[in-house]
């Protein structure tokens, strides 16, 4: 998350805290109130799913050092790198994230 990101959320807590205080001189309180409090559990609610989908993630590095342990192990066992089916899923799955931001 940039700095903006939670500078923004933080701004959000605080106009809901003002709110809650002020609510007898806040025209529409209870529904600012209301939206304010929607959007941050929303903005937690993904945080968390985020975080769980960068566990379930495998580092483009990680892969990277995958195809290099199969190539050595072709190397040693003197077979032909194109027709690895490892390999080849390995690098199919290592380029695909070209397209494609980089989560890690």
């Amino acid at each position: 998350m940039t700095e903006g990101e939670k500078e923004s959320i933080e701004q959000l807590k605080s106009w809901r805290n003002y709110i809650i205080e002020h609510k007898e001189t806040t025209k529409n309180a209870a529904d600012l109130e209301f939206y304010i409090r929607t959007v941050l559990n929303l903005i937690t609610k993904l945080q968390k799913e985020n975080a769980e989908l960068q566990k379930q993630c495998i580092s483009k590095d990680k892969i990277r050092e995958l195809i290099n342990e199969r190539q050595f192990e072709l190397q040693q066992e003197y077979k032909d790198f194109k027709d690895d089916i490892r390999l080849n899923t390995l690098q199919e799955i290592y380029y695909l994230g070209d397209g494609i931001n980089d989560r890690r």
